[in-house]
């Protein structure tokens, strides 16, 4: 048995502070994130443990953080303690992706811990032992990567590595660091103006693979998409990372460059956007969050003065399905209707 005493509540989400990719003031590079994977030393990958072993495992992770003292300013709670709707509303505030997962949590144990402003998370018993994340606004590669290590190494533990490929983990191309970056981009310019082989070639060549808003795997929202590393077997850290100071410079000029095109255009889908905001009487989750990016395009060109950076971030954060059902106690089916009246009230 595992004793938690500092769970979670969905309250802790909804009224607390933005998203950590809505802190930044950066329009084009909104957060940067790094994951460093590690399995612990004598015990076998989580998709192949037997629950006692992964039981096992928190306990040894559980206890090795209390240890270090470096998780002090963290919570802690196993997944399956959580309802379904709280690993959700914690996954869209792109905290921690593995709790997901559709898992049988009671032959799976999972537990997360995550530091009070949640910028730093620690999953554990996800697709390796150990997923250490740091999320940070902007492009703050080093930042993250140093705190990410940090959280691994301050526990003391042992971890699974061996000559030939380095610290192994259940997926191979990420064999050797464990490395996983992920880099939160907001691009309507080349989304709008340029072909998809244009920018996205550029950025596979150099190993770095765009996605979807939650990373791979997911769809890309309001125009949003991550940029994350192919692999990492066989290369050096500093080779793992350099390419990101290579791609996301480029994209950020593309970027720019794109803004700049079409002008026209780009001015009437932005009016365009904000009169779905304004006066649409419902609204999908989806629609929402590309009129609010077209709107925020707008705000970035000094269009449309009479709103706030801050007021666009709080509706941005507040249009998600878990985040509105939680805040106003609506039911599941009405959310769309629901959503349009808090848009509407925030803009009108």
């Amino acid at each position: 048995m595992i004793m938690i005493d500092r769970g979670f509540e969905a309250g802790d989400f909804v009224n607390g502070p933005l998203p950590v990719w809505l802190r930044g003031d950066d329009p084009i590079v909104l957060a940067t994130s790094v994951c460093i994977h590690r399995n612990l030393s004598g015990f076998r990958f989580p998709h192949c443990a037997k629950k006692t072993e992964l039981q096992d495992v928190c306990k040894e992770v559980l206890k090795a953080a209390t240890k270090s003292g470096r998780y002090k300013q963290f919570k802690f709670d196993l997944v399956s303690s959580m309802s379904f709707h709280l690993r959700n509303l914690i996954y869209e505030r792109r905290v921690a992706q593995p709790l997901a997962y559709d898992l049988d949590l009671d032959l799976f144990p999972m537990m997360l811990l995550l530091s009070d402003d949640e910028t730093k998370s620690v999953v554990v018993n996800a697709n390796d032992h150990i997923e250490a994340r740091v999320n940070r606004p902007g492009f703050d590669l080093d930042t993250c990567f140093a705190e990410a290590t940090e959280l691994v190494d301050c526990m003391s533990l042992k971890y699974a590595k061996n000559d030939a490929f380095g610290y192994l983990t259940a997926s191979p191309a990420i064999m050797t660091t464990g490395l996983e970056v992920e880099i939160l981009m907001h691009i309507p310019g080349i989304l709008f103006n340029y072909e998809n082989d244009k920018w996205s070639t550029f950025a596979k060549a150099h190993g770095v693979n765009p996605d979807g808003f939650f990373g791979i795997g997911s769809i890309p929202l309001g125009n949003m998409f991550t940029f994350c590393n192919k692999t990492t077997h066989r290369q050096s850290l500093n080779q793992a990372t350099e390419r990101f100071n290579t791609v996301i410079p480029k994209l950020v000029e593309i970027e720019e460059e794109a803004r700049m095109e079409d002008q026209e255009g780009r001015d009437d889908n932005i009016a365009r956007a904000l009169g779905v905001l304004k006066y649409a009487k419902t609204i999908t989750f989806l629609e929402s969050m590309a009129a609010i990016s077209m709107l925020r395009l707008g705000m970035d060109f000094g269009l449309y003065k009479d709103y706030q950076y801050d007021t666009i971030k709080k509706l941005c954060a507040s249009v998600f399905d878990r985040h509105l059902i939680h805040s106003t106690k609506c039911a599941p089916d009405n959310v769309d209707q629901v959503r349009s009246d808090l848009i509407r009230r925030a803009l009108n």
